[in-house]
């Protein structure tokens, strides 16, 4: 009866260590997952220098090409482009990889260029840009040069 009671004690003794054990261990991969999840969410410094660079490297690319176009019209002279977006590249995330990359949308377009004053330039240009870009007519402006 009394080795029973000794081994019972023993046995009970063990479960505690083991189970504090464990639960200690639990509780550092717990420690360390999450901050693994936090820095993940969180863009650096340079992440965003990074993600400014590329958007306006997007956007003067446009901006080139647009012009480029717009000088292929019949009565266009020299051409001004001026494009505005939305904010910087947007990521999606899976299991802590980036899984796609959206470039920023168009909000506008301004194009001042000779003969911006001809209203047949003037909807040749608006249809083209709207087209190009997939911009609604009313967010682009097409006037003439001094």
């Amino acid at each position: 009866m009394e080795d029973e009671r000794i081994m019972a004690k023993f046995f009970a003794s063990l479960r505690r260590k083991w189970l504090l054990i464990l639960l200690a261990v639990l509780g550092i991969a717990l420690v360390i997952w999450g901050s693994n999840l936090s820095s993940e969410g969180k863009y650096s410094q340079s992440q965003n220098t990074k993600n400014a660079d590329t958007a306006e490297a997007y956007r003067k690319q446009l901006e080139s090409e647009i012009a480029t176009m717009c000088q292929e019209i019949r009565g266009v002279g020299k051409v001004k482009v001026m494009i505005t977006l939305t904010d910087g590249e947007q990521y999606d995330y899976s299991g802590g990889k980036v899984v796609a990359t959206k470039m920023p949308r168009v909000c506008g377009v301004a194009i001042i260029c000779e003969g911006g004053e001809n209203e047949r330039i003037k909807a040749e240009i608006t249809q083209m840009v709207s087209a190009l870009l997939e911009v609604g007519t009313h967010r682009i402006y097409v006037g003439k040069s001094k």
